[in-house]
């Protein structure tokens, strides 16, 4: 799950300056397939092999830094920035959806179930727009202002981070009602928001140098992990037991960028990991017992939630985004020119 505190707190400054004239969506889904360059029944990265992996797919898929997230299936991804959400088939890596709402709108999330995209248009009001009927099937008011709105693991949630109260409220995404909210988080910074553990259950919160879990049915609190300076990333594991946070903070007395994984139920801190440039993504595997960070200039992967280093790949340019395929056989990364690659063992 990557970070997008940027993103968010740039969506605040969008959502204040949005034009009063309308843009028509663009839903061009006619591209060339160029022939499959993913390779089937492919080994999953394991701590053996992920210091072999090799470059199955180089192919630049946007003109400009972009997130990666994959489908509940694994059978496509999405590739998206703040006005442009784009849908590739992960085994062509053919386009096959296009969302471009226009200069006066931006994308907020994409959908797990490949098909529902989240965005503003001219007001803060948040439209759900449907890849395959080619239409707006629900619009949000919420009432308030928000620091951001994601989806749940699912997608049938749309969670909204409210700024008026430190709490979240969620939204059915079938026809927007609200359905719940939680709170209990506490922070003195202006702008926060939260993010889905892998199983819906867990509920990531995060500020300037502030990262606590919640249980969203219990809405009970976690441990609170404390950074000295702001956190870049954050995710917590698939199987509920590790947090990783990226920030910079002292270690051995210096000041460098640090990846840190936390024990979920104490607050403990199992591994602190240096590096002399900054971690820029993390993604746990879907067994937890990997994590790949990227940097600016290498992929590292590590043991969790120990940090062993098991795999090490130099790249010509920062990463913007990394993530494990749902079956655990790609790591896709992309850069921040667009540049997308799988790795596989």
């Amino acid at each position: 799950m990557k970070n997008n505190f940027l993103k968010y707190c740039f969506l605040l400054l969008i959502i204040s300056s949005l034009a009063a004239c309308q843009v028509p969506p663009s839903t061009d889904t006619e591209v060339d397939t160029p022939p499959s360059t993913v390779v089937p029944d492919m080994p999953v990265i394991n701590e053996i092999n992920a210091g072999a992996l090799q470059i199955i797919l180089s192919e630049t898929i946007s003109t400009g830094a972009i997130n990666l997230t994959w489908t509940a299936n694994g059978e496509a991804f999405w590739a998206e920035d703040l006005y442009t959400a784009l849908l590739h088939d992960s085994e062509t890596i053919a386009e096959i959806g296009r969302f471009v709402p226009g200069i006066d709108s931006a994308i907020l999330d994409t959908s797990p179930d490949g098909r529902t995209i989240a965005y503003l248009l001219e007001t803060d009001d948040i439209r759900l727009y449907d890849l395959e009927t080619e239409s707006d099937t629900v619009v949000i008011s919420t009432g308030f202002p928000y620091s951001s709105a994601f989806f749940s693991p699912y997608g049938n949630t749309l969670a909204v981070a409210s700024l008026m109260d430190i709490k979240v409220v969620f939204y059915d995404a079938k026809n927007g009602q609200e359905t719940g909210s939680v709170s209990g988080f506490s922070t003195a910074a202006p702008v926060y928001s939260a993010t889905y553990g892998p199983d819906g259950s867990t509920l990531l919160w995060f500020s300037r140098g502030t990262v606590q879990p919640m249980d969203i049915a219990s809405q009970e609190m976690g441990p609170i992990l404390s950074h000295e300076d702001f956190v870049t990333a954050q995710e917590i594991s698939p199987d509920g037991k590790v947090i990783a946070t990226t920030a910079a903070g002292m270690i051995e007395d210096e000041y460098l960028p640090l990846l840190t994984l936390w024990n979920a139920d104490n607050g403990n801190a199992l591994a602190q990991i240096a590096l002399p440039t900054y971690y820029t993504a993390i993604s746990f595997s879907p067994d937890s017992k990997l994590i790949a960070t990227g940097s600016e200039n290498e992929i590292i992967i590590y043991t969790s939630p120990y940090g062993t280093e098991v795999g090490r790949y130099a790249i010509s340019e920062a990463t913007t985004d990394i993530e494990f395929s749902p079956d655990g056989t790609i790591l896709a990364v992309v850069s921040e020119s667009g540049l997308l690659q799988f790795f596989s063992p």
